[in-house]
């Protein structure tokens, strides 16, 4: 059972790489999600304090946070349990062990309570800590608040049980339909930058404004306590550890408890199926997909297949291109409202081109982010470096084509979205025109230079990406720093933009030219990657 239970911690947390990149993402994922529990209690708080003057709002609000966490809860763990029960190479090694379907299916359950309760707890507990300060509970409070990710894991985890195999096989069905796997994670994301949108105009009024008779009224108080009477079995358990309505724990074991009984034997139906077909799986027939064209075409169809097929990509790089121009243009529209109102108001008539180079910075660095998503020119390959090769096209040829299509796709979506904040006034005529050029200059240094690390990719030596990750960060900051540094002593802000624009050339430069020069030479001597 131990070993089981490792493996599986293996599977779903093992990362590639050296022990470097290792505890390079240990740290970043520890530090996001300090930051995560930071933004959310800080929320939680904001609002607790200002609403708690109401009668009987703070147990309401409480709940609805809770099923918020619960949903986000649920998705996770569906993700979790998908890839526990329903991995295929893991479904291949398990055939091989002499261990039986029980005890991989206990194992599993055990594990995915384990890293369901650590998660929950870190996103709970905090809430409980700052819900029983403002409220001056007793000690005990705080101890019980410990069992709370326990208890609702038998709802969350029957929810997730219930869902995953459904999931699993919505998607394996886009997996084979690319046109709507794409238009789906498209709306995906236009709804979560719309909901960003909304929940970033309350965080407005509340923080920013502090106007919180606005959004809190006696009629929308009235509608989040009745919504509160539908959000079962949450309600029952909030009762529980936030009123001391312990009576309410019997109701609730009953709805979560015959909840998760109903997911777990769901989940092991589709498990032992799915291991079966897997056991008696036979290779299928390969499609004639031979199509004559010349090169070129085929290289640049290739590259967009690559792209657009993966749904890491999606998410990652060619989904985030189409909702850019909205997500920059909300981001920046907030900016110019908080500095152009209030105290920051005042501050602006001593330095007014802030607000510009600041919104010159935030277009720069969300156009490199994204392109970030992309830039793996050779990994993506994989085993086809041995290919392109022996391909009758020059190197400098394919690998300018991997560069192009990635970068003429980045330039459409930030010429939308400089052209929408044109006409929309967030961006003045001469601010738009600089920012379009700065970042398409600082794209293509960042790209020269992805790809010359790529090209030191080996099976026994990882991509360091420490020069790309300084340039796309670095130097759009330091660019933002020295113009703020030297519109203070009287430098004129078109100025600024032309000193930037010379310095993005002279940093291309020796990329460009090494490019140009050696590249020839790397990809011959580029190491095989399997």
């Amino acid at each position: 059972m131990l070993n089981l239970i490792v493996k599986d911690f293996r599977l779903l947390f093992s990362a590639q790489g050296n022990l470097r990149k290792k505890l390079l993402s240990v740290l970043t994922t520890v530090l996001m999600m300090a930051a995560v529990v930071g933004i959310e209690t800080y929320i939680f708080t904001t609002i607790l304090d200002k609403i708690r003057v109401y009668n009987n709002a703070s147990l309401p609000f409480l709940t609805l946070f809770l099923g918020i966490i619960s949903v986000f809860m649920i998705l996770l763990t569906t993700l979790r349990a998908n890839k526990l029960f329903f991995n295929l190479k893991d479904i291949e090694q398990l055939l091989r062990r002499p261990v039986s379907g029980a005890q991989i299916v206990i194992s599993k359950l055990v594990f995915l309570f384990f890293t369901h309760y650590v998660m929950s707890l870190l996103l709970t507990y905090p809430i409980l800590i700052a819900y029983g300060n403002l409220t001056g509970r007793s000690i005990w409070f705080y101890y019980i608040g410990v069992f709370y990710p326990a208890l609702a894991f038998l709802f969350e985890g029957g929810v997730a049980l219930i869902l995953v195999y459904p999931f699993k096989l919505v998607s394996d069905f886009l997996k084979k339909h690319m046109v709507l796997q794409f238009a789906l994670s498209l709306v995906l994301m236009v709804g979560a930058c719309m909901l960003y949108n909304y929940v970033l105009g309350i965080f407005m009024e509340l923080v920013v404004n502090n106007n919180v008779n606005a959004i809190f009224t006696v009629s929308s108080l009235q509608r989040l306590t009745e919504l509160r009477r539908w959000m079962v079995p949450i309600n029952f358990l909030a009762d529980v550890f936030f009123a001391s309505r312990t009576s309410m724990i019997i109701v609730y074991l009953c709805i979560a408890g015959g909840i998760f009984l109903l997911g777990a034997a769901l989940v092991i139906f589709a498990f032992n199926y799915f291991r079966s077909i897997t056991l008696h799986a036979k290779p299928g027939k390969a499609k004639d997909l031979l199509h004559f064209t010349t090169p070129t075409v085929a290289l640049i169809k290739k590259e967009i297949l690559l792209l657009f097929k993966d749904s890491n990509n999606i998410f990652s790089f060619t989904g985030m291109l189409i909702v850019q121009p909205f997500l920059v243009y909300i981001i920046i529209s907030s900016m110019n409202d908080v500095f152009s109102s209030g105290a920051f108001s005042y501050a602006m008539l001593a330095l007014p081109e802030l607000i510009p180079l600041l919104n010159v910075l935030i277009v720069m660095l969300f156009t490199l982010i994204i392109n970030q998503g992309a830039n793996e020119y050779i990994q993506t390959e994989k085993g086809n470096v041995r290919l392109m090769k022996i391909l009758p096209v020059s190197p400098i040829k394919q690998l300018l084509i991997k560069l192009a299509v990635p970068y003429c796709l980045s330039a459409i979506s930030l010429t939308v979205t400089v052209v929408l904040l044109l006409a929309t006034g967030e961006l003045g005529p001469v601010s738009g025109i600089c920012a379009w050029l700065l970042t398409l200059l600082l794209l293509a240094v960042f790209e020269l230079i992805s790809l010359k690390e790529e090209m030191h990719v080996g099976n026994n030596r990882p991509r360091s990406t420490f020069l790309s990750t300084c340039y796309s960060y670095l130097l759009p900051i330091g660019f933002f720093g020295g113009s703020i540094v030297g519109c203070i002593f009287g430098l004129d802000i078109r100025l600024a933009y032309l000193i930037g624009t010379a310095v993005f050339l002279v940093c291309s430069l020796p990329h460009a030219i090494r490019v140009r020069f050696k590249l020839e030479q790397l990809f011959l001597d580029l190491e095989m990657v399997n």
